[in-house]
């Protein structure tokens, strides 16, 4: 079990150093993306039954592309706010507390009275939801650039 987070860091750490050069051509639809790919991955998972080595190549994956995603919400934060980095950094933050509390309270539900298959595509559909938000949102928001 050990060795998966690793891997899961390891893609992370990957993800989060190419999130720059893709943030440069876009933030939002870099966010979208990554999310999107996270959506599939997850759903994957749910799908990946008893293939330990398919469900560890996922495992990478997912973290590779959640350390685009996840920087991603900052710098479109920052980029959208960029008077005011200070609050926007809180606002960021405090998103992400409540997310995960959202998340962890759905998933302890989730775990406790159903399947872990059952776990991975409910996520699954929630990231792929905020996936297709960020891409209508890419539309009608105009961020600044910085350098």
């Amino acid at each position: 079990p050990i060795l998966l987070y690793v891997i899961y860091g390891c893609g992370g750490i990957v993800g989060s150093l190419v999130a720059g050069s893709l943030f440069k051509r876009g933030v939002i639809r870099s966010f979208a993306g990554s999310a999107t790919v996270v959506a599939a991955l997850l759903i994957g998972l749910a799908c990946a039954g008893t293939l330990p080595w398919l469900a560890g190549l996922l495992l990478v994956l997912w973290g590779l592309f959640w350390g685009i995603a996840n920087p991603g919400t900052l710098v479109w934060m920052l980029a959208a706010a960029p008077e005011t980095p200070e609050a926007a950094s809180a606002v960021n933050v405090t998103n992400l507390q409540i997310a995960l509390a959202a998340g962890s309270g759905l998933g302890a539900i989730l775990v406790s009275s159903t399947t872990l298959q059952t776990v991975f595509l409910t996520a699954g559909l929630i990231i792929l939801a905020s996936a297709v938000l960020a891409a209508v949102a890419a539309r009608f928001v105009t961020l600044t650039r910085r350098e």
